[in-house]
């Protein structure tokens, strides 16, 4: 048998769906816990007007990945943008999403001046910690 066969057809911890009321933005949902159905676990909300959808569900695709830890399903998006893509652990907007979610900004520069806000990604802290940060 070939190792990791099913690994494709496995249900993935994480999607994402378009936000059922914010505009361009995007829920992130999942399935651990024991939870019967995917539940949303943060968001994902483009700050740039104009962005192209494709570019903004590119992105949140890829990060979709990292949470399934399944990179090989990254897809590259260097033909849509240009300069770099940096982020930043930001407060959050309110003492309850500071309870709840870890808040990253994301900010595009283009090599010149400041960078700018590109987008802003909110993950509830359980899932960011473990998903992205191991403690020792």
């Amino acid at each position: 048998m070939v190792e990791g066969f099913n690994a494709h057809s496995e249900k993935p911890v994480f999607i994402y769906k378009p936000h059922p009321t914010v505009e361009g933005a995007y829920e992130i949902h999942g399935f651990y816990n024991d939870v019967q159905d995917y539940e949303p676990v943060g968001d994902y909300t483009p700050v740039v007007d104009g962005e192209p959808r494709e570019l903004t569900e590119g992105c949140v695709n890829n990060l979709i990945a990292l949470l399934n830890k399944r990179e090989e399903r990254m897809i590259n998006l260097e033909n849509m943008t240009s300069g770099r893509l940096l982020f930043q652990i930001v407060d959050n907007d309110t003492a309850e999403d500071a309870h709840k979610y870890v808040t990253i900004m994301f900010r595009t520069h283009d090599g010149t001046g400041v960078s700018e806000e590109n987008a802003k990604f909110r993950l509830e802290k359980g899932v960011f910690y473990g998903r992205f940060i191991k403690k020792a």
